[in-house]
């Protein structure tokens, strides 16, 4: 780059002056020329400024006419999007005032009914404790999130809110009165009222609409629907879009301080001031003003207070008398003002600018010649001097361009002189190596007269990055002020400094603990790293020995030892416990080096040591990780075997018995589902400490996983002492289990009890027994304990025996599918089958699906077997289309573990629905709603697949399980299928009745189908037809059908009513 020189050879290089160059004046310019110009620079400056108006003119009323359309534009499409939304808004208050469960409601209290003077919370606990009115807020939750309203609340005639989509939150409106709002005075009087309110509960603005019920020619109470304001802000997101009421008051704007503010003439001044409060919690409104931009320019506007000048659309909601307000600024139009203006001076500009041309064009014709025979000798005079200097000189002017380097300057770099003129030194950077905004502020402080240095990294032709170190001067070339640069190579003193900052930076920033002693072992030097590691300052650690970290730990055997090896070979490296400052004991590795004169004796010992406290803190916990259960703490399956081991050897060795008590909790999953897996990992935490309060300190509780516990009880001396422990662990584990979050929840256990050496000689062999006595208590009931026997072996045995019959019933062809009828209730038709599967064992008989199901979900058959029978139902279904005249479809049971296989069922089953030319549209998969509770990512994504593919999906077995509304929304669920228990008690019991009408209501609000399972009786099917319920199946209209008896229901009824 730059170059440093001595002042005797920078002037030589800059001292000799050019002789001043004499230039004409304007006086020798032909005065008529002169004249000439100015009259035709003024001819065209008249003509740029007509043609500037004309131009401008039009591109102003083009803006502004298009402007108006986009202003209009805007306001009928906010005004059109928010009419519907209040329309809807409108429509479901009126829907849900002749809602029969409203209406019953509020037929309780009558028309005469005076407002609660018991208060709020009162009249909380009142009405939320309410049954039917509980039942209600559901009801009205559920239509709410229907059509995203903020809150859908029921009042009585008083005024009293008895029922609130949002019961049960902080915020609740259930116990608030409302007879002083306008919407419910309309609804008084007969009428469908509508208000703009700040909530008297949330303090949150929304518009209320109220649909007014009549009972007995009498009003008796409203329905209303609020929608909060800051829900409708997607409408108006642009600063001058805002919202105005009847009274005209702003009243949503994505500019929150427009809001509250009041158009000039605003019916809201008329007002009360209690009628305002009452409306809008205020008695003082800011006026909004829109005032003429400009005289020039009448169709814009301005808000007061601010010069952007606009354009307004306006958008009348009739019914409700608001408006929507769409000021679209112009800010061109300024712009195209100011450079109208500068177009006109423009044209003056210019003339102005041919005048000086046509001077200086004159002026250098005279005077060129004689400029460049100066120029010339200069020049030969200046070159000389310059490159005769060895060192590398550059010269820059005042933007830090090169204008000149001399020979040593192309040396140093290996390039021509020309490579650098024009150019900066950005050009000889090193990347990433200089901060070139700091170079070019040392140059423009040298060119102002202060000398620079400083060190650059720079490039040679070769690629070869270098240091140099950088001197600037100002000085004169040529008559002109430029700045002087010399440079020297400063690459091998870098390189020492470099090697001298590594040693040191690599002592001071080391993690390892470092420390040198002399020959007498006194400590001289430390680093930061001793310090941070033991808590001794620099001057507390040089002058004393190493003996000032001793732990106590290690014996004298240990340094003595240390020091043999030190003396003989040099080094030593090993784990040892020194002591911090503040006491506290840690174990380090250790590395001892010595370094010699070369006389031979001791000159320094060097140790190096690093802290390995979270190394042996992480083996610790690798070990508890292995053999310790995380949640609970108690030995896991592994420590819980090794102890099960060396109990029966030490029983083996002593002649002695002990009992092992294998332990499940009963219901334990129905708490995971219902409450969480939170709340299930507490009961499990708690459940472990209850066990070990029942034993003594010699006996082991172990957990095996999930809600199974083991329990050694070693040293037995009679067998009554089992019953006790066995009774206790009932006793305690029945006990009410108190969770977070005021939660209660009630379990109990099974107990299998296995004694040795009555019931085996070794571990594998007594946990299998314990087990099975285990499943024998579950059997006769939950919350009791048995011991094993040799009948329960004997049930293991067939249990195995039937796994293993069913691993090879598929290839015997023991399985087979048969449909039941599925038949649409409104016309007797038939549409769709259910797909069932049957197993024929040859000599077991039928074999109930309830046994063979779970076992295959067990022995993980359920995957292979569900495809199987999906395979079989659609090959039929292939050969029946054409006997079918419409859409037949068949439903498959799925599963939950087929979800969890991580096979890809959807791709699978669509390429087989190719291959036998059907859609997915045929096919209906039917899951339990415990699925659907706990859904992870990857079963959505399966759902989504089916839906894609067109497979429709339906829950099975509805209203059994954890029924939730809030997975009906969440995935596409096409079909409730109504549980059979339900639909058997239709004839005898009206309460079961009202459910299953009620789920059928709630199914076709949320846009679902319903399927009534087992129908058996006329009486039966007709209410379910009466109540809307679409489809059915059962005995009364078939029982499940072999392929063939389907086949020729297809033929002949299949346009017939069954």
């Amino acid at each position: 780059m730059f170059h440093s020189t001595s002042s005797a050879n920078v002037s030589a290089a800059t001292k000799k002056p050019l002789r001043p160059v004499e230039y004409p004046s304007v006086a020798e310019i032909p005065v008529a020329w002169l004249v000439a110009l100015v009259v035709i620079v003024l001819i065209w400056g008249g003509v740029v400024a007509q043609v500037t108006d004309l131009y401008f003119d039009r591109i102003n009323e083009e803006l502004i006419a298009d402007s108006q359309m986009r202003a209009k534009q805007d306001a009928n499409s906010i005004g059109s999007v928010l009419e519907r939304r209040l329309e809807t808004i409108e429509g479901i208050t009126q829907y849900l005032s002749q809602s029969a469960e409203v209406f019953a409601a509020l037929n309780r209290f009558g028309s005469d009914v005076q407002p609660s003077s018991l208060g709020r919370t009162a009249n909380i606990e009142r009405w939320g404790n309410d049954g039917p009115l509980a039942r209600l807020s559901r009801e009205l939750k559920v239509a709410a999130n229907a059509v995203s309203l903020d809150a859908i609340f029921v009042v009585n005639a008083a005024g009293d809110c008895i029922a609130s989509s949002n019961a049960g939150e902080s915020d609740q409106f259930v116990g608030t009165n409302f007879a002083d709002r306008q919407y419910f005075q309309m609804a008084q009087q007969g009428q469908q009222g509508q208000q703009y309110a700040m909530g008297k509960v949330s303090a949150k603005a929304g518009l209320y609409f109220s649909a007014p019920i009549i009972g007995k020619g009498k009003f008796i109470g409203a329905v209303v629907g609020k929608r909060n304001l800051d829900q409708l802000a997607y409408l108006v997101q642009r600063d001058n879009t805002f919202l105005v009421d009847d009274h005209g008051v702003v009243i949503l704007s994505q500019n929150k301080a427009m809001e509250m503010s009041a158009l000039a003439e605003a019916g809201v001044n008329r007002l009360s001031s209690a009628h305002r409060l009452l409306h809008y919690r205020r008695d003082t409104f800011p006026q909004l003003s829109l005032i003429p931009w400009s005289r020039a320019f009448p169709q814009l506007t301005r808000l007061q207070g601010q010069e952007t000048p606009m354009v307004l659309g306006r958008y009348l909601l009739k019914k409700s008398g608001y408006q929507i307000f769409s000021l679209w600024p112009i800010d061109e139009i300024r712009d195209h003002e100011a450079l109208r203006n500068w177009f006109k001076l423009g044209g003056i500009a210019v003339g102005t600018l041919l005048i000086l041309v046509f001077i200086g064009t004159a002026v250098y014709v005279r005077t060129q010649s004689q400029y460049r025979r100066q120029l010339d000798e200069s020049e030969r005079s200046y070159r000389g001097i310059f490159n005769s200097l060895d060192e590398a000189i550059y010269v820059l002017d005042e933007a830090g361009y090169f204008l000149d380097v001399n020979a040593g300057a192309a040396k140093m770099y290996g390039q021509p002189r020309e490579y650098f003129i024009g150019s900066t030194p950005a050009l000889l950077s090193a990347p990433g190596r200089n901060d070139l905004h700091k170079v070019a502020e040392r140059h423009a402080l040298a060119y102002a007269g202060e000398p620079q240095t400083f060190e650059f990294w720079a490039v040679r032709a070769n690629g070869e990055v270098f240091p140099k170190e950088v001197h600037l001067y100002p000085a004169e070339h040529f008559g002109k002020k430029v700045v002087l640069a010399s440079a020297q190579d400063i690459t091998e003193r870098k390189r020492m400094e470099e090697a001298g900052q590594l040693a040191q930076l690599v002592y001071q920033n080391t993690s390892e603990g470092m420390l040198v002693c002399d020959a007498k072992n006194r400590i001289i030097a430390v680093n930061p790293a001793f310090t941070a590691m033991t808590g001794y300052t620099v001057e507390e650690a040089i002058g004393n020995t190493p003996h000032l970290l001793n732990s106590g730990n290690h014996s004298e055997e240990f340094y003595r030892k240390m020091w043999e090896h030190l003396d003989r070979d040099g080094s030593w490296q090993g784990e040892i416990w020194n002591r911090r400052k503040n006491g506290e004991v840690y174990p380090e590795w250790l590395t001892i080096n010595t370094t010699y004169y070369p006389g031979g004796s001791v000159h320094r010992r060097v140790a190096l040591f690093s802290d390995i406290s979270k190394r042996k803190e992480s083996e610790e916990v690798i070990w508890r990780q292995a053999n310790f259960d995380m949640l609970t703490a108690l030995p896991n399956r592994r420590m819980f075997r090794d102890r099960l081991e060396h109990e029966i050897g030490k029983a083996i060795r002593d002649g002695g018995s002990l009992a092992l008590l294998f332990i499940d909790l009963d219901r334990f999953k129905e708490v995971n589902d219902t409450l969480g897996h939170e709340a299930g990992d507490q009961l499990l935490v708690q459940a472990s400490k209850r066990i070990s309060d029942c034993l003594r300190e010699t006996d082991t509780v172990a957990r095996l996983g999930g809600d199974e516990f083991t329990v050694i009880l070693p040293n037995l001396s009679e067998s009554a002492h089992v019953d006790t422990i066995a009774q206790a662990l009932l006793d305690k584990l029945s006990e009410p289990f108190e969770l977070q979050g005021e939660q209660r929840a009630y379990v109990s256990a099974s107990v299998g009890i296995a004694l040795f050496p009555d019931d085996g000689f070794d571990a594998e062999v007594l946990v299998k027994h314990a087990d099975q006595a285990m499943y024998a208590a579950k059997a006769a009931g939950q919350n009791c304990y048995a011991y094993f026997t040799a009948s329960l072996q004997e049930t293991a045995q067939n249990r195995l025996q039937l796994a293993n019959a069913l691993r090879s019933a598929m290839e015997l062809e023991q399985l087979h599918v048969v449909f039941q009828p599925i038949v649409r209730l409104s016309d007797g038709h038939l549409h769709k089958a259910e797909a069932l599967l049957r197993w024929v064992h040859p000599v077991r008989g039928l074999v109930s699906p309830a046994e063979f199901i779970p076992l295959a979900e067990e022995i993980g058959l359920i995957s292979d077997m569900g495809n199987w029978v999906f395979e079989e139902a659609m090959r039929k279904v292939s050969q029946w289309m054409p006997l079918h005249h419409g859409q037949l479809q068949i439903s498959v049971n799925m599963s939950p573990l087929q979800f969890h296989s991580g096979r890809d069922t959807a791709s699978v089953w669509l390429d087989y629905l190719h291959r036998l030319d059907l859609s997915g549209s045929n096919v209906i998969i039917e899951i339990t709603e415990g699925l659907l509770l706990h859904a992870d990512p990857t079963i959505s994504i399966q759902l989504l697949g089916f839906r894609d593919m067109g497979i429709q999906v339906a829950i099975d077995d509805f209203g059994t399980g954890y029924s939730s509304l809030a997975y009906l929304q969440k995935f596409d669920i096409d079909y409730l299928k109504i549980d059979q228990a339900f639909v058997r008690a239709l004839d005898t019991d009206s309460g079961n009745q009202a459910l299953v009408e009620a789920i059928v209501v709630m199914a076709h609000k949320l846009g679902l189908k319903v399927i009534a399972e087992g129908v058996e009786t006329a009486a039966q099917r007709d209410f379910l037809r009466n109540i809307g319920c679409d489809y059915a199946q059962g005995y009364l209209f078939a029982k499940p059908l072999q392929p063939d008896d389907f086949e020729a229901m297809l033929r002949g009824k299949a346009d017939s009513e069954i």
